[in-house]
């Protein structure tokens, strides 16, 4: 499989060579693809034709959107109350990315 072959080629490659670890490596875009495939099958089963949109999709919610300035710095702080959306712009800020 893809997986195996991508651990032969690392373990191939020279000590030298720098090896990233997941999420940035090779590995980890894998295991992402195919959590992703995962939570689309599952979707799609329970609403048909339902992932790639809110509507419907079991795994989002429609947010009314809001031109609430203190909510926008609130988001921009890490601080809406919601932990994985404050977790993500913590980790932008500290790091500069968000994967």
């Amino acid at each position: 499989t893809v997986w195996y072959d991508v651990a032969t080629a690392i373990a191939k490659a020279p000590a030298s060579t720098p090896k990233s670890k997941p999420p940035v490596s090779l590995h980890g875009q894998i295991l992402w693809r195919e959590f992703n495939n995962l939570i689309a099958r599952s979707a799609n089963l329970q609403q048909p034709q339902s992932w790639g949109q809110i509507k419907n999709n079991p795994y989002c919610r429609d947010i009314p959107w809001d031109n609430d300035p203190h909510l926008l710095e609130a988001w921009k702080n890490g601080r809406t109350g919601y932990p994985w959306i404050d977790a993500c712009m913590k980790q932008l800020a500290t790091q500069g990315w968000i994967h």
